[in-house]
């Protein structure tokens, strides 16, 4: 059977691509994210355990299997950083993941006359969760046996059950249809939908629909459309630089892939009797021009020899038929959907992004007088079918023959039959975009039509669409590095994701701070969220203690309320690197034997070489003259031989008597001149 399944057109959605858009929609819902807090006591027989801390909801994932009830199945995760009390045993706090699962019917919704799904909150119901510890020793008995007791599956069912209803696909497919063309001719057609069908398959989603009058598909004949091909061919154009296609683009056939992440087959026998039955008997009768009435105007599929290539193609069929003078005459032109791809230097393929479009491959009309029938079949096509034909097989915002139908109209305005033949290619619709879903606002998706095929049974197309950039992280701590030349003290905040500020809006952040050389904790403290004075610490690095720390390691978390608990959220972790170009664990430097060159008026204008080794600088920041400064960074890509050390010849106290070898401005901040050594400390 046709892949359609008799339905007028049918949808069918990967179960990955299902988990990604859920994810999205999800994240971006009222509310989200979703928080629960832990009931304060639950009783274990005879034991009381006393819990504080919340739950976060993290996105369900969905599992798509064959079954007759339309049910799907979701898994739902929380995760929480909780403490407990039990008797007998000590105040402990863990990191906790529970899971559970169910079965969950699906429910069409219809906005803007598009079918998208859903899954109802309130049909949720949980039996104990999983519990597995993600940080922490063991949970004790009576602790596990209260987070996996029916007492709490029953509590978060009521909290889960109080959440919106979450969308899991992009409008799929249009449901009711209609549209008028006042043009040369004028007619309307209207569809509207009297069955929506879904079925759940093997890691697939299918959707069909049946319109009133047209229809009648059979749900068991229902296919994954991203994994059964179409009996199908494309076409691709391979449009090489530097070539003069003077008669037009050479297409190659391939066959209709199997792919995609979405996946379209309309019924091509419903197409035609939309056409066969709306748009024929309206236009009937109507004068054209030259006294040309138009008679009656079909569709089908066909396949026919191109007449400048020769080889067979497959194609949509429009025919027609005209009265003059009281004569009838018939004609008919054939349209071929085909990919352009670009072939040739990189900045002419930039150039030329992949293209699908539409092209009247061949027209059936010997007598050039009735050209002109022709050409008002041709604005019929243009502009009543393909805007009919487009709704029907929209895959999200995204119609599969958007952008065409301009492009078309006006390339039809041509007089003559090689400029009909020759000129349509031109039209065509983007084979690549980016855009948000429907009803969000980040992250943008990136899709891309896999194909577009005209078959004996319909109009197969698919896309494929996926988030390059993965959700925004919920906040993010900076900075991730400090120059050490800057004495300031580290100021370090952190900033959440632009639509958390509501929930953060009473947040306090709890904040560590670990130098990564000794593993010592340095600080610890909490500060509001939105502190105007900043919700972090700040780290002193140019101290005693801390001057030679080469990195420090930066955790926090957020601290909210959820009903009556206070919760512990998102840690997260920083590394903050100080960077330098030279070592600073040591005191002092010197780069050399290295050739320098040289000219003067001692020289004559001649070029001179020396051997020389530099001075002896000194390596403490607040030490370093303006020339170490700049040579700080080629010292450490360089070949030239560079020594560290940490002790002069003579004590430091006496370098006052020792200035020669020795920077005046790394060690007495000036010229010669100075007489008072800066102090022997390098955190000065």
């Amino acid at each position: 059977m046709a892949r359609h399944a008799g339905f007028a057109c049918a949808a069918s959605i990967s179960e990955g691509d299902i988990n990604t858009i859920a994810e999205t929609y999800f994240n971006n819902a009222v509310g989200a994210p979703f928080f629960f807090p832990l009931p304060q006591t639950i009783h274990v027989g005879s034991t009381e355990v006393t819990f504080d801390g919340i739950l976060e909801l993290r996105p369900p994932v969905f599992s798509l299997y064959p079954n007759t009830d339309n049910l799907i199945g979701i898994r739902f995760t929380l995760e929480s950083r909780l403490g407990a009390v039990a008797a007998g045993y000590p105040p402990m706090h863990w990191g906790v993941r529970l899971t559970a699962g169910a079965d969950i019917a699906l429910i069409p919704i219809i906005t803007n006359n598009r079918i998208a799904l859903q899954i109802n909150m309130q049909a949720v119901v949980f039996h104990p969760f999983n519990v597995e510890v993600i940080d922490g020793p063991g949970l004790p008995d009576p602790v596990l046996q209260a987070l996996q007791s029916q007492d709490l599956a029953d509590f978060l069912t009521a909290c889960i059950q109080a959440l919106p209803t979450i969308t899991i696909t992009p409008p799929l497919l249009a449901t009711n249809i209609g549209y008028a063309v006042n043009a040369q001719l004028s007619f309307s057609v209207n569809l509207n939908a009297s069955r929506i069908v879904l079925r759940p398959l093997d890691k697939a989603l299918t959707v069909a629909v049946d319109f009133a009058g047209y229809t009648s598909g059979d749900p068991e004949a229902l296919v994954d459309l991203t994994s059964v091909g179409g009996v199908g061919n494309t076409y691709v154009f391979t449009c090489m630089e530097g070539v003069n296609y003077e008669y037009g683009p050479y297409l190659v056939k391939k066959p209709e892939p199997a792919t995609g992440g979405v996946a379209v087959a309309v019924n091509m026998d419903f197409l035609a009797a939309v056409v066969a039955n709306q748009v024929s008997p309206q236009i009937h009768g109507q004068t054209i021009r030259d006294g040309v009435k138009m008679k009656s105007v079909s569709i089908n599929h066909a396949g026919f020899q191109n007449p400048k290539t020769l080889q067979w193609e497959d194609g949509l069929a429009v025919h027609f038929t005209v009265e003059a003078k009281g004569v009838d005459i018939s004609g008919a032109f054939y349209v071929v959907a085909y990919l352009t791809r670009a072939d040739g230097s990189t900045e002419y393929v930039c150039s030329r992004p992949d293209h699908w479009s539409l092209m009247v491959d061949r027209t059936d009309l010997d007598v050039p007088l009735w050209l002109s029938a022709i050409l008002v079949a041709a604005s019929i096509f243009a502009d009543g079918l393909m805007p009919g034909l487009a709704p029907i097989i929209i895959i999200g915002d995204i119609a599969l023959l958007d952008g065409i139908i301009p492009g078309l109209v006006e390339n039809i305005k041509y007089e003559t039959q090689q400029n009909l033949q020759n000129g349509v290619g031109a039209a065509g619709f983007t084979t690549f975009w980016e855009a948000p879903l429907p009803g969000t606002t980040w992250p943008d998706y990136h899709g891309m039509l896999r194909y577009v095929s005209i078959t004996p049974e319909g109009i197969d197309s698919a896309i494929s669409f996926y988030n390059i950039v993965n959700e925004p992280p919920v906040a993010v701590i900076k900075p991730a590095a400090w120059s050490a030349m800057d004495k300031e003290p580290i100021p370090v905040t952190v900033s959440a994701r632009d639509n958390l500020g509501k929930l953060l809006a009473n947040a306090k952040v709890k904040w560590e701070v670990i130098r990564d050389d000794t593993h010592e904790i340095i600080i610890q403290e909490t500060r509001p969220y939105n502190d105007p004075a900043g919700n972090g610490p700040l780290i002193p690095h140019h101290s005693k203690e801390l001057y030679t720390v080469g990195s420090y390691t930066v955790r926090c978390s957020f601290l909210i309320m959820a009903g009556a608990q206070l919760g512990e959220i998102w840690p997260l972790e920083q590394t903050i690197t100080v960077y330098d170009d030279l070592q600073r664990e040591f005191k002092y430097i010197t780069w050399g034997p290295h050739c320098v060159h040289f000219n003067n008026e001692g020289t004559n204008g001649q070029w001179w070489e020396k051997i020389r080794t530099s001075s002896v600088h000194r390596i403490a920041t607040s030490a370093r003259c303006k020339m170490l400064q700049k040579q700080a960074a080629l010292l450490r890509m360089t070949e030239m031989p560079v020594h560290y050390f940490n002790d002069l010849p003579f004590p430091y106290k006496d370098v006052v008597h020792h200035r020669k070898g020795l920077c005046d401005y790394c060690f007495f901040g000036g010229g010669p001149d100075k007489k008072t050594p800066f102090p022997e400390e390098d955190w000065f």
